[in-house]
Order: C-alpha cells, then sequence, then structure tokens
C-alpha cells in the first residue's frame, strides 16, 4: 500500500461520502483488493463504489 495512493483516493472519495470512517475503511478495502490495477482505474472503481455506497 502506497501512501500517496491512500491520500489521493481519500482526497477523491471523502468529498463524495463525508464520513471520515467510512471513506478511510473504503480507501483500505479498495487498495487491498485492487493491487494490480493501475492508479486511473483504482480511482474509477473508488468514485464509482463511494456513490454506490451513498445511494443506500
Amino acid at each position: 500500500m502506497n501512501k500517496k495512493q491512500a491520500t489521493h483516493l481519500y482526497a477523491l472519495v471523502y468529498p463524495i461520502i463525508r464520513n471520515k470512517t467510512t471513506a478511510k475503511k473504503l480507501v483500505i478495502d479498495m487498495l487491498r483488493n485492487d493491487q494490480k490495477l493501475g492508479e486511473k482505474e483504482l480511482a474509477r472503481k473508488a468514485i464509482n463504489r463511494a456513490i454506490e455506497t451513498v445511494k443506500r
């Protein structure tokens, strides 16, 4: 896990979710599961998952 990637994903996801703990859990989960993806694909997946989380 790269701190730079985690910070970047958190900065993208937090304004959508607006909950620190949920955003943190989502970022950690995304970085653990999708380590072989590039940064752009990982960012897209994280944003889509954040939007799904907000819709629930």
